[in-house]
């Protein structure tokens, strides 16, 4: 271990306790949480496919402004199956409408727009430095509009701070009229700090790469599924919705070979500022492209870790349909599943469907 670790492992620490050492502290000195390895592991084929689609504008007439214009009601309904012969919990729902979607061969990009991943690795060299020993009380960078770092809405409870063997690294890149640029940040000290031409660290391959370019987009939704609380308040004007799974929660777990309904649906305005103005064009035309991606995590109950080895087990599943509506009233409907006297019946989280006779 090189000394310059060494004494930035007691800065951090005097900055933590207020204490200022005499001399730098070792790292036998300290907890560390060993660096944690990822391998493929077992992974379940899952199947999505919309068999349900209604967008219901109202005050159709209503001039769009930058935060005004007509009301969008929405509901999806996906047949998610799992078709392997083992179980597997359902961890993620993503769904996206819009006049036309197509795949790309880099992650897609709009005007004035911005990414970013985060990753682990084993160490990194900064300005000719190495660094493998971080000081985890931090969650992922947050950026302001214009792209720039600021503070954390959340505190980090002290008793979940820790050590770990490894490195924090996350790549944004924002993409203006100027083209694209790429930043790095790295986890030093317990802060985020911009390491841009400055680290040399390794980067986990993209997987399968790529992504989806949104021509018009009419509406999107993306549901999280775990077990844990989010400090987020589900609102249906937000992007993301949090599930709570577990015992006395929804069941998130696809037995093998198991098919069931699960409903996406929100609310909001189209409104220039949502990136959705031409939303009433594209229903208005007739036809619309739907995507939707589900991810799963396989075995859950055999993931673990095992001599610091984890074995990843997720896998995802897209399917992008081009579909044609039906115009009932102000709605706009594709129907594969329904007859005229039955109707979905949520189940109390609002996330599975049944289909049932009407009443």
């Amino acid at each position: 271990m090189q000394i310059g670790l060494k004494m930035l492992i007691a800065a951090v620490c005097s900055l933590s306790i207020g204490v200022a050492f005499a001399s730098p502290l070792l790292i036998s000195d300290l907890n560390i949480r060993p660096y944690i390895t990822r391998v493929q592991g077992p992974t379940a084929d899952f199947k999505v496919e919309v068999v349900y689609a209604n967008f219901t504008v109202l005050d159709a007439e209503k001039p769009i402004a930058d935060e005004d214009g007509p009301s969008l009601l929405y509901q999806i309904v996906l047949n998610v199956t799992n078709l392997a012969n083992i179980g597997a919990d359902l961890t993620m729902v993503d769904f996206g409408a819009a006049g036309k979607i197509t795949s790309t061969s880099s992650p897609p990009f709009i005007n004035n727009s911005m990414r970013g991943t985060g990753w682990t690795a084993p160490g990194a060299w900064v300005d000719g430095v190495w660094y493998n020993v971080t000081w985890v009380n931090v969650t992922a960078p947050l950026f302001d509009s214009k792209g720039n770092l600021r503070p954390s809405l959340v505190t980090v409870p002290k008793e979940q701070c820790y050590w770990m063997e490894g490195v924090q690294v996350y790549e944004k890149t924002v993409n203006n009229a100027n083209g694209s640029t790429t930043s790095t940040y790295l986890n030093m000290n317990g802060t985020w700090t911009d390491v841009t031409g400055r680290i040399q660290v390794w980067r986990p391959g993209s997987g399968t790469g790529g992504g989806w370019s949104f021509n018009n987009i009419v509406a999107e939704k993306r549901y999280f599924f775990q077990n844990t609380p989010h400090e987020d308040v589900n609102s249906p004007l937000s992007t993301s919705i949090f599930v709570l799974t577990g015992e006395g929660n929804f069941d998130n777990n696809w037995k093998p070979h198991e098919s069931r309904f699960i409903a996406v649906q929100s609310s909001g305005k189209i409104a220039k500022h949502s990136g959705n103005a031409k939303a009433l064009e594209v229903l208005n035309s007739g036809t619309i492209a739907l995507k939707a991606s589900i991810q799963n995590l396989a075995e859950p109950t055999m993931v673990g870790l095992v001599n610091n080895t984890y074995q990843d087990t997720s896998s995802i599943t897209n399917d992008v349909e081009q579909i044609s509506l039906t115009k009932l009233g102000n709605s706009y409907v594709y129907n594969r599943i329904l007859s005229d006297n039955q109707m979905f019946q949520p189940d109390k989280w609002g996330v599975e469907v049944f289909v049932r006779p009407r009443s």
